[in-house]
């Protein structure tokens, strides 16, 4: 009845039997009703006077006393006392033989130790491996590699020790959230590629969804699923295939779209996305699957007024793409606009964007922020940019059925008729080079600048200045007299001359 009389014997009955089942099971009772009594054990240095009974062949001894061990070490406001007891009596060991005797005890007393002084656990990888081992008979060692599982040197000890696919199967067999939790954390470490190897990312894909996870807790297991995948999409350049071809396999990124997508709208899930924009359309295998998927969900996100750092550095990754530059520019512009201006944690990435988007601060400033005309200013530039490529092919179309007929027609004086030396004909061309070629051409024809001078041949074609295309100026020069010459000294093929200029006009 009195506590303090009560504690005065326990001292007593630890130390003089500690191998009497009775004797530890008053022990056992006195710690499980009284706070206090906790605190006393302590003191008394009871992991050290219960080495014995840990020891104990006969289990219900062991058990007992591996109770008390986790009731003492999970009392409050004592954890430097027993992370010193728990060095000098080697207790990460002896509870690690306590668990190769299959006493379940010894793992709920290894969760209690591992949060009061987890880098003691983390530092006996034999033990750790004893934990990975069992992951398989007894499932709530899981609970204890969670814990574990915050110290990085624990994941690596886990990974290499083969722990991420008896994870992975653990759930698979029982819907514990621990397991998921494990994913995240290791994910967490640097450790996507394991993962994704183990068959890890169909488990978090799974879990993504609250109806097919088949966990216990879904929306526990969702929340840490979505964080492992944010860990994983952030992979580095050297595990980033295997882990978006893992996903395309899986179906992770649509799920994380649905997620994102209203009326979910989760936040991490579009942060996951934001990260995944930087490799789906540079993964072979994932290039050109998901980036339409992603941009509405980001265009969605940005016109809401939920745009973060993470969604907005997605449509900057996206705007590198020809296409989603136009689906940038048609329905993100205002509101990018407007984040520039407002937000200036933002203002950086969003004029990044529209730097990828041909855009400089001056330029924007030039036109007043006006989102119509920079809208306008960017098809107009791309209507450019498509006329000058229709330009470069029609000059290899046109040298392609010219070119050799010219070049025959260069060693021939076409205005009296005779062939020429072929020193003559070499004046004619450009000295020392080689016939010209369609890449020469189209090397030589660079577009004018706007504004520029430009000279019209005989067929009334634009053509570039003769400076800057030497390699085919005999070529061009021997056909404007072919022309002259058919016109001059044989009428009757005027109407040939005719169609031949409108098939070359229809070419151009």
């Amino acid at each position: 009845q009195d506590l303090e009389d009560v504690l005065g014997v326990l001292e007593v009955l630890v130390s003089a039997s500690p191998t009497v089942l009775g004797f530890v099971e008053a022990v056992e009772a006195v710690v499980a009703r009284f706070q206090a009594a906790r605190s006393y054990l302590v003191q008394i240095n009871v992991l050290q006077l219960l080495g014995p009974s840990l020891r104990f062949i006969q289990d219900p001894v062991a058990r007992s006393a591996l109770r008390i061990v986790k009731e003492v070490v999970a009392a409050d406001g004592l954890k430097g006392f027993i992370k010193r007891q728990a060095m000098e009596t080697d207790l990460v060991k002896v509870l690690g033989r306590c668990l190769e005797r299959d006493l379940a005890e010894a793992r709920d007393a290894l969760l209690e130790l591992s949060k009061v002084c987890r880098s003691l656990v983390c530092a006996d990888p034999g033990v750790v491996k004893l934990l990975v081992d069992r992951v398989r008979d007894d499932p709530l060692v899981v609970s204890v590699l969670a814990e574990l599982l915050v110290d990085s040197g624990a994941a690596r000890q886990l990974v290499e020790g083969g722990g991420v696919p008896a994870i992975v199967l653990c759930y698979l067999e029982t819907g514990d959230g621990c397991c998921v939790e494990c994913l995240e954390k290791i994910c967490e470490d640097g450790h996507g590629r394991a993962v994704a190897d183990a068959g890890g990312i169909e488990v978090l894909t799974k879990c993504l969804d609250e109806t097919r996870s088949g966990a216990k807790d879904p929306q526990a297991a969702r929340v840490h699923a979505v964080a492992a995948v944010e860990c994983l999409v952030d992979s580095d350049e050297g595990a980033a295939e295997r882990v978006f071809l893992r996903m395309a396999e899986a179906g992770t990124i649509p799920a994380l779209v649905e997620m994102a997508s209203p009326p979910c709208g989760s936040e991490a899930a579009a942060r996951a996305l934001g990260k995944a924009a930087r490799w789906v359309h540079r993964v072979k295998g994932v290039r050109g699957k998901y980036e339409r998927d992603l941009m509405r969900v980001f265009i969605d996100l940005v016109n809401n007024g939920s745009a973060t750092g993470s969604v907005l550095e997605g449509v900057a990754h996206l705007a590198t793409l020809e296409p989603m530059k136009v689906e940038v520019v048609e329905y993100l512009l205002p509101a990018l606009l407007s984040i520039k201006n407002d937000d200036e944690n933002l203002s950086p990435v969003v004029s990044g964007i529209l730097l990828t988007l041909g855009f400089t601060d001056s330029d924007i400033n030039r036109v007043g922020g006006d989102a119509g005309v920079i809208a306008e200013w960017f098809f107009m530039e791309r209507g450019v940019t498509m006329l000058h490529m229709c330009r470069d092919e029609v000059k290899k179309a046109v040298y392609a059925r010219w070119g050799g007929g010219i070049r025959g027609a260069t060693h021939f004086d076409l205005d009296g008729g005779k062939p020429e030396p072929v020193q003559a004909a070499q004046r004619h061309s450009s000295a020392g080079s080689d016939p010209p070629t369609p890449a020469s051409i189209n090397r030589s024809t660079s577009v004018t600048p706007p504004g520029s001078p430009r000279s019209k041949s005989d067929l009334g074609v634009p053509v570039v200045d003769p400076a800057a295309m030497r390699d085919e100026e005999a070529e061009v020069q021997t056909l404007k007299r072919m022309f002259v010459r058919l016109e001059r000294e044989d009428p009757p093929l005027t109407e040939i001359v005719d169609k031949i200029r409108k098939e070359y006009a229809l070419i151009y």
